[in-house]
């Protein structure tokens, strides 16, 4: 099963990134070993592809105590790193939208107590690794769950682009500061990255329709 799941991964193109979109700063540590799906066999041990995977994700992943999870590394989650304030614990999608916790690193996640990853957003960007860490209680759902948060994550990119200016991209970012919800500050602000706008549409338009097979047009 794990194998299978990695060959769909990869088919969709999850656990790579050519770095098109934005320049973003590599990881200290090595990035392919941070790129892969772990699936529990029972609680604390995990199987998983490939193997040799860095510690510091088996041990995250172990901390959750999840079905299943895996790491997205693609040009749309390089390009949202590269818009992260560097206090930014939270990423929110428009207004009411969707909500995504942001924490330094996996080290982090493995070392956390029980509130400090909020288990049930099952997806959080991982600063320090520059992955977009996803899991599910439900093998079955991976899949589909992973299409989902990258299908908000392009359709936010692209609905956010200019068309008046061909060669950069305001995107809004609702930032909030804090830890937690009850002493959370909000703030709006809006950063731009230079790249080929028309690239960047291609990119998505394309990405989009590689989905069509695991999700129903929305």
């Amino acid at each position: 099963m794990v194998s299978y799941l990695y060959g769909r991964i990869i088919s969709n193109r999850w656990l790579g990134t050519t770095r098109t979109l934005a320049d973003t700063p590599t990881s200290n540590i090595d990035s392919d070993s941070c790129r892969g799906i772990l699936l529990r066999q029972f609680r604390g041990t995990y199987v998983s592809h490939p193997v040799g995977l860095a510690p510091e994700l088996l041990a995250a992943v172990q901390k959750l105590n999840v079905e299943v999870a895996f790491t997205m590394s693609t040009d749309i989650t390089d390009l949202i790193f590269s818009l992260l304030a560097p206090d930014q614990t939270e990423l929110v999608l428009g207004l009411g939208g969707s909500q995504y916790q942001i924490l330094d690193s996996l080290e982090e996640i493995a070392k956390s107590t029980a509130s400090k990853v909020k288990r049930f957003q099952y997806a959080c960007f991982v600063r320090r690794e520059k992955v977009l860490l996803l899991w599910h209680d439900n093998v079955e759902r991976i899949l589909v769950h992973a299409a989902e948060v990258e299908r908000t994550l392009l359709t936010v990119v692209s609905s956010q682009m200019s068309p008046s200016n061909i060669r950069w991209c305001s995107i809004q970012l609702t930032i909030h500061l804090g830890m937690g919800f009850k002493n959370t500050k909000s703030a709006s602000s809006s950063l731009h990255v230079a790249f080929d706008r028309s690239h960047v549409a291609g990119y998505i338009s394309s990405r989009l329709d590689d989905q069509a097979a695991l999700l129903p047009n929305p």
